[in-house]
């Protein structure tokens, strides 16, 4: 697996905690456990356990938590800061600069993840309909989703 882009590494120092993705960068803004920073490395579960820091936001303050506060927004809040992100990312990646690509990217993954949370719909419910699409033509996979009710 490829290192993990300079601006996901845990090291990172300069962390923005008022920024909608400084919960990747700083696992515990809140000082949960005394403001260290996750020990465990980026990894291929750094989605599910983002995933799971989003879901623990529900009990947050939403003063303290900028994921509380758009979970406290409801879904159609946290789909527009989606559909946001989503333009930031195309934009970043017309302009050719990777590093504005990464971390849009990260910033559109983050929203991803509230957006579920906010409908209650689990990372694993979508890893799993991934899954299932594996080892399929993508046309055919397609043609399939086409046929089937949602």
């Amino acid at each position: 697996m490829a290192p993990a882009p300079a601006s996901l590494k845990p090291e990172r120092q300069a962390v923005d905690l008022d920024a909608p993705c400084a919960v990747l960068l700083e696992w515990d803004a809140i000082g949960r456990n005394g403001g260290c920073r996750d020990p465990r490395p980026m990894t291929d579960d750094v989605l599910q356990r983002l995933a799971a820091l989003i879901h623990s936001r529900r009990q947050d303050s939403a003063t303290k938590s900028y994921t509380r506060e758009l979970l406290d927004a409801g879904p159609e809040r946290c789909a527009k800061k989606l559909g946001e992100e989503a333009t930031e990312t195309v934009i970043a990646a017309l302009v050719s600069d990777q590093t504005a690509l990464t971390r849009e990217a990260a910033d559109l993954l983050y929203h991803l993840l509230v957006l579920l949370e906010s409908r209650q719909i689990a990372w694993s419910d979508v890893l799993e309909e991934l899954q299932s699409r594996m080892g399929k033509s993508g046309l055919a996979e397609k043609a399939a989703r086409t046929s089937r009710p949602s």
